[in-house]
């Protein structure tokens, strides 16, 4: 439930932060954040790439049936923090991207856990960057946002995953002061 209960923070985080954090460009424009190597993007990337690699520790938990409920019921949640262009937008994105996530994730997941989380944050992250800023900004900002997105996405994603990792090896080796308790990244760690 914690797993699911973060998930769901992250997707009001996400539509709460593109309307609240970083450069305001107006009103037509989302709030953007620098995400390295000269590109911004909207502020709301750090929940969002943290979506991804949530969504692929839920799959792993309760499987892929479950995540396709989770996804559908919980896009209703980007409401609570958005207005009615952007939380539509966010919607359609998020059903359109999580299911590719999925999809992705699950057909090469035999390859490792580490392959399939980035090979299928990577596909979801440049789908999810392009149709949102499409949907909510219109075309010139898809042009323009979706380098800058992606990479905020995919960098949100590694590091959320690091977190998590950091988090399950000091919960399962509290003695282990250095970090020297081995983790497997080709099985999953969050169990």
């Amino acid at each position: 439930m914690a797993w699911i209960a973060t998930f769901l923070a992250c997707i009001v985080a996400s539509n709460w932060a593109i309307t609240h954090l970083g450069v305001d460009h107006g009103p037509d424009a989302p709030r953007t954040i620098p995400v390295g190597f000269g590109l911004s993007a909207p502020s709301g990337v750090v929940f969002a790439g943290a979506l991804f690699a949530l969504r692929d520790v839920i799959h792993e938990r309760l499987g892929s049936a479950a995540v396709l409920v989770i996804i559908i019921v919980s896009a209703p949640v980007t409401m609570i923090a958005a207005s009615p262009g952007l939380a539509v937008a966010s919607v359609v994105t998020f059903v359109v991207a999580e299911t590719v996530d999925l999809l992705v994730y699950r057909r090469i997941r035999a390859s490792g856990y580490a392959t399939a989380a980035i090979a299928s944050n990577l596909a979801s992250s440049l789908i999810d960057s392009a149709l949102f800023l499409g949907l909510a900004f219109g075309a010139a900002q898809a042009l323009h946002g979706t380098l800058g997105l992606t990479l905020g996405k995919v960098g949100s994603s590694t590091i959320t995953v690091v977190i998590m990792l950091v988090i399950v090896r000091r919960v399962r080796h509290p003695s282990d002061p250095v970090g020297t308790a081995p983790i497997c990244l080709s099985e999953p760690w969050w169990r």
